[in-house]
């Protein structure tokens, strides 16, 4: 038996983001655990770092806000992940440090363990996610989530 695979929403706008890739050779680790592992980068300042965190485990349940009409037999699945940890220093004209800001910003996927879905599907999945935060093809939202004003519109 063959089987077919689609998305509910095929209304695709294409748009070029620029993706700014990691040298893993600029990183090193900082902490390793079964289910997470954090490296840091080793070219940024010493009381500056950048964290980046993979992280990997099994859910009994995938919380979703859909209803689904056809679930599968088994519940259980697997969530996986990235986190960022980014320090913004601010400094004054003269070079004194006033403060660090802390940016952080996470990435998760959670789907059942299932066999039928592939890394192209959650690669699918990505990139209308990463679709959600742009306008057009060269604004983004961010600036109105900021501010939490979190309906989106064109203008």
């Amino acid at each position: 038996m063959q089987s077919t695979f689609s998305f509910t929403n095929t209304t695709n706008r294409t748009t070029s983001v620029p993706v700014t890739e990691i040298d893993i050779d600029d990183y090193a680790m900082r902490e390793d655990e079964p289910e997470s592992c954090t490296i840091t980068n080793t070219t940024t300042n010493m009381d500056q770092p950048e964290l980046v965190t993979y992280q990997c485990g099994t859910l009994k349940r995938i919380p979703t806000k859909n209803t689904n009409l056809y679930p599968p037999t088994v519940e259980g699945g697997v969530q996986y992940g990235i986190r960022i940890d980014e320090l913004l220093r601010v400094q004054t004209d003269d070079g004194d440090t006033l403060y660090d800001l802390p940016i952080v910003a996470t990435l998760t996927f959670k789907h059942p363990s299932n066999a039928a879905i592939t890394s192209g599907h959650v690669e699918t999945v990505l990139s209308r996610l990463l679709g959600c935060l742009y306008k057009d093809e060269s604004t983004t939202r961010i600036n109105d989530m900021m501010r939490l004003a979190i309906r989106p519109k064109n203008s």
